[in-house]
């Protein structure tokens, strides 16, 4: 008797657990079939700093625009200006000192930073006998670096 009760216990835990498993294959489903049908583009499209300074580049993906400006809203509001080689820096002008190139993505770029609060700017002012070069690219990976 005590053992059919067990066995018994043992079949509607199972059956509750499969009850529940299909439950929740099928709410994933109809979730996953929801979020296919929509369009969510709106949510990611946005204006970046990629999307105010950037333009299309076959080689690359997108490359900054020369000598572009604008204001960029993130964390907080900064102004971005590219250099004519398209980076966020001073104009390069080679002068004979050891030369430092910084290549990155937003962290060597400076989101969320003006110029002169990025580490670029602040090792210039602290490393004069040096030229440093900020090549950083806002989005860029290792294969576009």
């Amino acid at each position: 008797m005590k053992a059919s009760i067990a066995r018994e216990r043992v079949h509607l835990a199972l059956r509750s657990c499969g009850i529940a498993l299909l439950t929740t294959l099928a709410m994933l489903a109809a979730v996953e079939m929801v979020l296919r049908l929509a369009d969510l583009r709106i949510l990611r499209e946005g204006a970046s700093e990629r999307s105010l300074t950037y333009d299309y580049d076959a080689a690359l993906g997108w490359a900054p625009i020369p000598h572009s400006q604008s204001v960029v809203t993130t964390a907080r509001t900064i102004h971005a200006r590219h250099n004519s080689l398209g980076f966020r820096d001073v104009e390069f002008e080679p002068d004979g000192r050891p030369t430092m190139l910084f290549i990155g993505d937003s962290f060597v770029w400076g989101v969320d930073a003006e110029v002169g609060e990025r580490f670029t700017d602040l090792m210039r002012s602290q490393l004069s006998g040096n030229t440093i070069v900020n090549a950083g690219v806002s989005g860029y990976g290792t294969d576009q670096e």
